[in-house]
């Protein structure tokens, strides 16, 4: 799967045509709910093949971050931050990280974990938001950062760019 998706040859296997994604978002999905020591491997292969397709194959790419929220099904927050950090620091369309979040947002509600919630202010900054606007007042992100300003991060947990957001929210 990985060769398929991220080796030499996968340029010329995106451009070839579409039938087998299908079956590759079924295996991923397949495997992120049945083999839990492939996921942090699943993941990787994720983050290395969205910057590859990006917004040539959007269906797909949306899927892939579809199939990487499985992992918070399962309980494993820390594999979805690990997932995260190294998503925010890809090159690709940052729509496609608005779509995760607001995925991951229609999964979950409060309370939230420290580590979550800096998880997905990260996310959310890395998706193009660093303040809060009229339209962001009617999404599923102002019930997720009013329920932010009540955990106590521990130091060094928000950036700037996270620590500007709630406050902005603050500011309304």
């Amino acid at each position: 799967l990985k060769v398929k998706l991220t080796g030499e040859e996968s340029e010329d296997f995106f451009e070839s045509g579409t039938s087998a994604l299908p079956a590759i978002d079924k295996l991923m999905s397949e495997i992120m709910h049945r083999q839990a020591p492939l996921r942090a491997d699943l993941l990787d292969v994720i983050c290395e093949t969205l910057p590859l397709v990006g917004n040539s194959l959007p269906a797909f790419s949306k899927q892939m971050m579809d199939n990487a929220t499985i992992v918070l099904i399962h309980g494993e927050a820390e594999l979805f931050s690990a997932f995260s950090k190294k998503l925010a620091k890809q090159k690709f369309d940052r729509s496609l990280i608005r779509h995760l979040v607001l995925k991951v947002l229609s999964m979950v509600g409060p309370p939230y974990s420290g580590l979550f919630a800096s998880t997905l202010l990260r996310l959310i900054t890395a998706g193009g938001h660093e303040r809060i606007s009229g339209e962001d007042r009617r999404s599923k992100l102002l019930p997720f950062l009013a329920a932010c300003e009540l955990i106590e991060f521990k130091a060094n947990a928000l950036g700037p760019k996270e620590e500007a957001l709630l406050a902005s929210m603050k500011a309304g």
